[in-house]
């Protein structure tokens, strides 16, 4: 990777606060609730099978929620030579050569609350990388999102088109895989 000069920079991201700051609440309470865990074992545990049981599930979904936060990242910062997605400030960041990008698709991210799907929708990009892996950038954790397609297309990302993701089982398969 190289280093990008702050004039090499096209678009900056701003991130919804208040998004982040919820972020912040949550990945502090899974966060106190493993350490109480591992305190408790450490110093006032008779029974230790229990407790690791409640660590290592608390541990299940702190890497669930990181790598969710990480395929949603708050930040985007896009150069003339690569795009660099990051969640939490730095503590999750991953830059990306332009030329490992397949392209970008629009499609509308539905809100899920309980089992079913609400009938708020987000306006989202969702980019493809050419390792099949994806990034979701979602209206709700960047506040200049409007400006996001412009500043895409101007660093040579192709835009694909209109996504309507279908689902089969628990996945979704995409038009542009």
């Amino acid at each position: 990777m190289t280093k990008i000069n702050k004039k090499e920079i096209l678009f900056e991201s701003d991130s919804n606060k208040s998004n982040l700051i919820a972020h912040f609440i949550e990945f502090g309470f899974i966060i106190a609730i493993l350490f109480y865990l591992v305190k408790k074992i450490l110093f006032h545990s008779s029974s230790y099978i229990i407790d690791i049981f409640f660590i290592l599930v608390m541990l299940l979904i702190l890497f669930f929620y990181l790598k969710r936060k990480n395929r949603e990242p708050s930040f985007v910062s896009i150069s003339e030579t690569q795009i660099t997605f990051r969640s939490f400030y730095y503590f999750l960041q991953k830059k990306i050569e332009l030329n490992q990008i397949k392209g970008y698709s629009f499609i509308k991210k539905p809100y899920y609350v309980n089992k079913g799907k609400t009938k708020t929708l987000y306006p989202s990009y969702l980019i493809y990388m050419k390792d099949d892996s994806k990034k979701l950038l979602i209206d709700y954790n960047i506040n200049n999102f409007a400006e996001l397609n412009l500043n895409l297309k101007k660093a040579g990302i192709k835009y694909l088109g209109i996504d309507e993701p279908e689902w089969l089982g628990p996945r979704k398969k995409y038009k542009f895989d």
